[in-house]
């Protein structure tokens, strides 16, 4: 085959020799005269990147009597590629070609390039702008710089939310807040979904996701995290919260000691992509034990999940039930509009926690949006009202009756002011610990307005409501669509929350899941939850 190329490189040499005048064919017809142009020098510039996947390489072709080509090829590599090279105004893709014979810019002819080794052989018919042909000709070597390149989205995510850095005191358990840092919760995802790691990086207040890079040192005890500053990586309790990694099989690896790094690289499209490595760390299992082979991870070019839509906070309704204000917040999908109608959810918080609590820290909104963006559900708007401690029932916190605000005044209230479809196949409801409970009364005792519910981690008493109570008169085919998902070291609601599920699996409801799982009584575990549901209402929310 080498001696085939030989020959072949032979002939053209052979017909191209000198810079003479012979009468050829041209392009599109008869030309009486072409220019001989042999080509014997060649300077190599800086390579352009163009977009993903495709560069453009940079020649100077000279030869006697002053002669000079110069040609930007477009290549998928850094180097040269044999192929014919079809000629373009402007290079945008692989296997064209732009250029200029003597300074005038050339109008038509394809350029061939073959290669033997480390020498090319380059040889065309051109035609230039002011009507000339030339027979052009390259043989020799071409010493392209390989770079790097661009890269890619590797389909993994990455969200940010911000929390204030506390430390408490250990004799009065009073919190107090350290001012001028922030905590960075930055949570990473493999492109099925799946949690790969948590990162709480402290660093100064009000950075945006790509001011964060840099290396943070771990803080692995309750005692050094009460010395936490700017840059560092500060774990909750050591051992079950905090920052963590991911196994191939999910198993959280708890980061004890070491540095993670931060970095981001530009793709070619302009989008900013980050990676987090670690380095020295030590690592604990969920019981403290330290893990002698901790899981080497690199978690690259993962994309930032952003919320698109509108998020309406602490919106108020002057309640008789309640006899006070009370207050919701509200997310509406990007491009939401009154001419159009949309399902809607009700997000339920825990105790101690608000209407903003589902936004600030289960990244509701960026969650919401990534499923709408990847079609596993229809656009909706969410609603997230302030339930105090009422445990969303009648009687619990004062002489509130909240169940009954819930239904008279909220529910109206929000299908009065925004276009919501009201039938039932159009409304859900979700939430954890306490709104877990709210969840499953409302999806018992209301269930002829909820197609879905999503109890996670339920509390399944409130000291005055049986839940038992409330699904003695339902029938089989009464139950909405209803998944109940706990925590195996979950210490808060557990020991309550698992029989009640496992119980409900033995009642032969065609539409109800129980989903028990390694987690704790936390965000992370909700926000693990959170996208489930979002696939569960893909079935109803188109």
């Amino acid at each position: 085959m080498k001696t085939i190329k030989y020959l072949f490189a032979l002939c053209v040499l052979l017909c191209t020799a000198g810079c003479t005048e012979s009468a050829v064919s041209d392009l599109e017809g008869r030309f009486s005269e072409v220019g001989q142009c042999a080509f014997t020098k060649a300077a190599v510039a800086p390579t352009d990147k163009l977009r993903k996947g495709v560069k453009a390489l940079n020649i100077t072709l000279s030869g006697a009597d002053n002669q000079a080509m110069t040609l930007r090829l477009g290549s998928k590599e850094w180097v040269l590629s044999g192929g014919s090279f079809t000629p373009v105004v402007e290079v945008s893709s692989a296997n064209t070609y732009s250029g200029t014979v003597n300074g005038v810019a050339i109008a038509g002819g394809d350029l061939d390039v073959n290669q033997v080794d480390s020498v090319y052989f380059l040889n065309g018919l051109v035609k230039t702008a002011d009507g000339k042909s030339y027979h052009v000709s390259y043989q020799g070597t071409l010493p392209f710089v390989v770079g790097q390149d661009d890269p890619e989205a590797s389909g993994c995510m990455m969200s940010v939310q911000t929390q204030p850095v506390t430390v408490m005191d250990m004799t009065t358990y009073q919190q107090t807040v350290i001012p001028g840092i922030t905590k960075y919760v930055v949570t990473f995802s493999d492109p099925e979904g799946k949690p790969a790691g948590l990162f709480e990086l402290v660093a100064k207040e009000k950075l945006k996701p790509s001011e964060l890079v840099g290396t943070y040192k771990i803080q692995g005890s309750p005692a050094a995290a009460g010395l936490c500053g700017n840059g560092y990586v500060v774990p909750q309790y050591n051992v079950a919260g905090g920052s963590y990694i991911a196994d191939a099989k999910g198993n959280k690896q708890y980061l004890a000691a070491g540095d993670v790094t931060l970095a981001v690289a530009k793709a070619v499209e302009g989008r900013t992509l980050y990676s987090i490595s670690s380095k020295n760390t030590k690592v604990l299992d969920a019981t403290g034990a330290e893990i002698q082979t901790p899981v080497p991870f690199n978690i690259s070019y993962a994309e930032l999940l952003e919320a698109k839509g509108t998020l309406l906070r602490d919106l108020k309704i002057k309640s008789t039930y309640c006899n006070r204000e009370m207050k919701y917040s509200i997310y509406l999908p990007e491009g939401y509009t009154a001419d159009k109608k949309y399902p809607v959810l009700y997000m339920l918080h825990g105790y101690g926690d608000d209407n903003n609590a589902w936004l600030d820290k289960g990244n509701l909104a960026a969650l919401t949006t990534k499923a709408v963006d990847d079609g596993t559900v229809g656009k909706m708007i969410v609603v997230m009202p302030d339930a105090l401690q009422s445990f969303y029932s009648n009687g619990v916190q004062e002489a509130m009756k909240y169940e009954d605000y819930f239904f008279q005044e909220l529910m109206p209230a929000v299908e009065k002011a925004y276009s919501v479809k009201t039938d039932r196949n159009s409304r859900a409801v979700g939430g954890l610990s306490m709104g877990g409970f709210g969840t499953l009364l409302y999806a018992f005792k209301h269930h002829e307005l909820f197609c879905c519910a999503y109890a996670m981690s339920p509390a399944t008493g409130n000291g005055k409501t049986n839940l038992t109570d409330e699904m003695k008169n339902l029938k089989t085919n009464d139950y909405p669509d209803i998944t109940i998902e706990v925590g195996t070291e979950d210490a808060t609601v557990y020991a309550m929350a698992a029989p009640f599920g496992k119980g409900m699996q033995t009642m032969g409801l065609s539409n109800y899941t129980y989903i028990e799982r390694a987690g704790m009584h936390d965000w992370n575990f909700w926000k693990e939850c959170y996208p489930k549901f979002m696939k569960r209402l893909g079935n109803y929310f188109k």
